[in-house]
């Protein structure tokens, strides 16, 4: 990539952009001028395969000339769906449908896909743009798109829509259609151009380059705008995700040396959880001397003390070419915020919506305010104010131009959005509590927020847990792998008794009870309250018996062995040897206790004498363990 200095590179074509009539094909021909640096990075058969901004245009050129031939007959203006996950081609895809003169409709590839279909009805979509998926409308391959693209050397349409549509997450009762022009988007990179003038840290670069991670999904707002318009803009620099396997993202980060990254709370939660449990695994002394490094740090002074003392736990997470982190999307636990700080990384917490686009990010370099989950101040195009119920209202340039909620139109310019997130804001600094129509009512009458007080329990040895009104008691779930036994639950029952003590919701919180499925759907990234009214939970006299608690384990030991071999499970027997007789490799063995481990939560042992060959000794040695 060709050296620049990024302040004179933000400040001139953001100059340039002023100049303009501010449009998404503005934005486009400033986005790909700089022809010869790298935009997107991908591993193919272990070597990193490297995009130029002038290949992928010419990309979006092609493809748009073969979606004009195959729009020919259909209706010149409305919406086209774009259905598929993130890559170079759903980019592509997206200029493409704006240069024939059709508005983009980004389509949730996380919404169940019957509830999506009732959601885009009453909207003029003239056909859907698609990797795997079939609609009621015409609906076209994007593969086979790309493919063709290849050859094509026709026309190139230059028609040019301003507007683009930005789905609600869905998590609420009814997903939003959210239109912006091209000129919102503007103020959004001004902004953004803003915020590289004002935070060092979010414009380092590690070893001459910076390289966003492609983590969150380009149809949400957050992935669109603060992941790829901010710095596809500014001619950095993406690398693609094969899958969303903890593994791949891992190693992707390591062997890209990547710089940025930008995801929601479930993330963070997740790799934190990840390393409590590697340090649980080493012992109390080393749990103290971990406690007793991170108190030093936040006693004397973060940033040197941090690269020194924790350099070992940044290796085994993102390595060192980490420079810049954003947290968005919902609440994150401020535990979460001071781990990533702590050892070293420079995690922000920030704040937007589907209806009002990125508002906010905590831009401070003071350590104590990236720890306090903190959003920010508003930026510069747009404004905040709390009204008297404690709810966040916001209005701006950079916001959404009207919203579509069952096909009912909504204008938000120049107006205040009720975004129905109760806040609360300290000398200019603003505080996230979690969703206003999430408020529950407590035993005592006391209302709680229980996105907020989620973040706040913390219960050793559970997967996940949950606030809920469950038959008129405010409830707290606890999700719980499937044969823990009635011991184990009444030690979660009583962790968890404690934590609520401990954050004064004893009184109000009264009832505690456990789920065998999944507090976060496959397709959730955030708290979905509608469809945790739905879990199926477990009557608190309802025991496990040992021997229920071995079948079972055996039973699902058995499906393990099966998946790593490829084999069905009815031919695995209780005492076949995993190498002599079913004539699994070391690797398939690894990948065996891997999968065990995220099943069951439990170790297996690894070398020696003890390494464990059946199935009947795997569950022997997980049911003892459990």
């Amino acid at each position: 990539m060709p050296k620049i200095n990024i302040d004179k590179l933000v400040n001139e074509k953001i100059r340039a952009l002023s100049k303009t009539q501010k449009t998404f094909r503005d934005i486009y021909t400033l986005m790909f001028r700089d022809e010869n640096f790298v935009m997107f990075e991908r591993l193919r058969g272990g070597k990193i395969e490297k995009t130029t901004y002038g290949d992928c245009k010419k990309g979006v050129e092609k493809l748009s000339g073969v979606l004009q031939e195959k729009l020919q007959g259909l209706k010149g203006s409305g919406y086209i769906g774009l259905y598929a996950d993130n890559s170079m081609a759903w980019v592509q895809a997206f200029w493409a449908i704006l240069k024939n003169g059709y508005t983009p409709l980004l389509l949730n590839t996380r919404m169940d896909f019957a509830r999506l279909k009732e959601t885009v009805a009453p909207y003029e979509v003239v056909a859907v743009i698609s990797n795997g998926r079939e609609f009621p409308m015409p609906t076209f391959s994007l593969s086979e798109l790309v493919k063709n693209a290849e050859t094509y050397a026709g026309e190139i349409p230059d028609t040019w829509a301003d507007e683009i549509v930005v789905m609600s997450s869905g998590t609420s009762l009814t997903a939003k259609l959210c239109v912006y022009r091209g000129e919102n988007f503007y103020y959004q990179l001004v902004d953004s151009a803003n915020i590289i003038r004002e935070s060092k840290a979010i414009k380092k670069h590690y070893k001459g380059e910076l390289k966003q991670l492609m983590f969150l999904p380009l149809y949400h707002i957050f992935g669109l705008a603060a992941m790829f318009m901010w710095f596809a803009f500014f001619s950095r620099t993406f690398v693609e995700l094969k899958d969303q396997n903890p593994e791949t993202i891992l190693y992707t980060i390591r062997k890209h040396k990547v710089t940025h990254i930008f995801a929601v709370p479930l993330f963070w939660n997740v790799v934190y959880r990840l390393f409590c449990a590697e340090l649980k695994k080493q012992g109390e002394k080393m749990q103290r001397k971990y406690e007793k490094a991170m108190s030093l740090v936040q006693k004397t002074g973060w940033n040197f003390l941090s690269k020194l003392f924790f350099k070992s736990v940044r290796e085994k997470i993102f390595g060192e070419s980490i420079c810049f982190l954003i947290s968005g999307g919902s609440v994150i636990s401020t535990d979460v915020l001071r781990f990533f700080n702590g050892i070293g990384y420079h995690l922000a917490n920030g704040y937007g919506m589907s209806e009002v686009g990125i508002t906010s990010v905590e831009l401070s370099a003071k350590k104590a305010f990236l720890c306090d989950g903190a959003v920010g101040k508003p930026f510069s195009h747009v404004e905040y104010k709390i009204d008297e119920r404690g709810e966040l209202l916001v209005q701006g340039k950079s916001t959404a131009t009207y919203i579509y909620t069952d096909g009912v139109r909504e204008e938000l310019t120049g107006r205040w959005f009720h975004t129905r997130d109760k806040a609360m804001e300290k000398n200019g600094r603003y505080f996230i509590r979690g969703r206003a129509d999430d408020v529950i009512i407590g035993a005592d009458g006391e209302n709680i927020n229980p996105e907020w007080s989620e973040k706040q329990i913390r219960i050793g040895g559970s997967e996940n847990h949950a606030l809920i009104m469950r038959d008129g008691k405010a409830t707290l779930v606890i999700q719980i792998k499937k044969f823990t036994s009635s011991a184990k639950r009444e030690q979660l029952r009583a962790a968890a008794q404690k934590e609520l003590a401990r954050i004064n919701l004893s009184g109000a919180v009264q009832t505690v009870r456990f789920t065998e499925e999944p507090l976060l759907g496959e397709n959730d990234f955030k708290r979905n309250g509608r469809r945790l009214q739905t879990l199926t939970l477990i009557d608190e006299e309802l025991a496990v018996s040992k021997t229920e608690q071995a079948d079972g384990i055996a039973d699902k030991v058995r499906e393990c062995f099966a998946k790593t071999l490829g084999v069905a499970a009815e031919t695995i027997d209780d005492e076949a040897h995993f190498f002599f007789d079913l004539k699994g490799s070391s690797l398939d063995y690894f990948a065996l206790l891997s999968t065990l481990q995220r099943e069951f939560l439990i170790d297996c042992p690894r070398s020696g004498d003890d390494c464990l060959y059946t199935v009947s000794q795997f569950a022997g040695y997980i049911n003892e363990n459990l």
